[in-house]
């Protein structure tokens, strides 16, 4: 069972509070400043003796009741687009995990994991992402196409997997 503590609540609220003192502005959009805040959050909770850990989920969870997350706004993009892109060679990397997979970590940090401890929900590593696109375009019958790495693509996908301009 999880229970709130005032005492867990009141070192957050210090903690995001210090988090502002660090450096922001245009140079940070797209960092993983906001993650890197949170788990220095999570962790400093531990130190104060409440028991947490942090889980890290791969960049696609999937199941086959998917109705949303980033695999599901590559199909619809797809659907919509008539074409299932990707980027340049589409040698880029991704990680992928099974939604039951990613709860069994879950489970496992909650039941086992120490104080502080960090946990890696990653089942599928190293994608190619044109792979991704393959599987997408055979699924849906779309042809699969190279997008140039460096055009810019404003819309598709806020930036994900495509540069933003």
């Amino acid at each position: 069972m999880i229970r709130w503590s005032p005492r867990a609540a009141a070192v957050t609220r210090r903690r995001v509070a210090s988090a502002e003192a660090l450096p922001g502005g245009e140079e940070h959009t797209g960092t993983l400043r906001a993650r890197n805040i949170v788990e220095t959050t999570v962790v400093g909770l531990a130190e104060r003796g409440v028991r947490s850990s942090i889980v890290r989920i791969a960049d696609i969870a999937h199941s086959t009741t998917d109705q949303a997350g980033f695999l599901q706004r590559l199909i619809a993009l797809a659907k919509e687009k008539g074409v299932v892109g990707y980027p340049g060679d589409g040698a880029n990397r991704w990680n992928a995990v099974h939604a039951r997979d990613a709860a069994a970590v879950f489970r496992l940090a909650w039941e086992k994991g120490p104080a502080g401890s960090y946990w890696h929900a990653v089942a599928d590593g190293a994608i190619p992402f044109r792979d991704i696109a393959e599987a997408i375009g055979s699924r849906l019958g779309l042809p699969v196409v190279s997008i140039p790495a460096d055009a810019a693509q404003p819309g598709l996908l806020d930036g994900h997997y495509f540069p933003a301009g």
